[in-house]
């Protein structure tokens, strides 16, 4: 997900970080260069530091961003440094890390995660990543389903979870395939029945199995993401330093759900 919304433009080493910018001493030449290549009018330059910001401003005259947006960004920057710029050999200390992304605590709190940031490693970090594209993949069709649902329903389906609208969805479109109507109440299915005969042609059925699909997908990964992470998060409570090994897909997109969604 990270490469869908950050792209490198170029990458250079510097032999001596302190020298490359200093208060004292300004930018030097090499970096400037680079920061002009890219930088274009009208632009603002993010940076990790409020010292860079300082120095940039007064050296080169570029305006810069370091508030609590552009931190949360660098932090998953400094995460996903591996990824997003192979030629970087430079292991990342836990101080490199701190303090942690607002955002990665939102989403474990979501979930009934309690993690202290002293608890936070490598692992902790991967899996809260595959718990929030998990939550994401569940809910970016929620407007649509009841879009959707409303066109040929008056039932209300105002509290209805993201697979319970894709699965009266698949009702109307596939009334005689296996669903879960344990979820329905007496009645809500009859209703959803009785619109499979009267809604026909009016949706794009292999659309909404594909949703479907990949719905169902994401909430059985999501449990095991789940599961995994309040593993680790109890791993690195009795020690900082757990490290576990963990899979998770590099991207999840529809084109993944073929290869590795299970009981589908």
């Amino acid at each position: 997900m990270a490469k869908d919304v950050v792209m490198l433009r170029e990458f250079q080493t510097f032999e001596d970080k302190a020298r490359a910018i200093k208060l004292k001493t300004g930018v030097s030449d090499q970096l400037a260069r680079m920061i002009k290549k890219w930088l274009l009018p009208g632009q603002k330059l993010a940076v990790g530091k409020h010292e860079y910001k300082t120095t940039i401003e007064a050296s080169l005259g570029i305006s810069c961003l370091c508030d609590d947006a552009v931190m949360e960004l660098m932090w998953g920057l400094k995460n996903l440094m591996k990824t997003l710029v192979p030629g970087e050999n430079l292991e990342l200390t836990k101080e490199d890390c701190l303090p942690v992304s607002k955002g990665m605590m939102i989403v474990l709190k979501r979930h009934g995660i309690d993690v202290k940031p002293e608890m936070v490693n490598r692992q902790i970090v991967e899996m809260a990543q595959g718990l929030y594209e998990c939550d994401w993949c569940v809910n970016k069709h929620v407007g649509s389903l009841q879009d959707a649902l409303k066109e040929v329903s008056d039932i209300n389906f105002k509290d209805w979870d993201p697979l319970k609208l894709a699965s009266a969805l698949k009702i109307i479109c596939y009334p005689n395939e296996k669903c879960k109507y344990e979820m329905f109440s007496d009645d809500e299915l009859p209703k959803l029945q009785a619109l499979a005969r009267s809604s026909e042609g009016k949706f794009f059925e292999n659309t909404c199995l594909a949703i479907y699909n990949e719905i169902v997908w994401a909430y059985g990964f999501r449990d095991k993401v789940e599961r995994r992470l309040r593993f680790l998060v109890e791993e690195a409570r009795k020690s900082n330093t757990a490290e576990v090994g963990v899979d998770l897909p590099e991207k999840m997109s529809t084109s993944t759900y073929v290869d590795k969604r299970e009981g589908v």
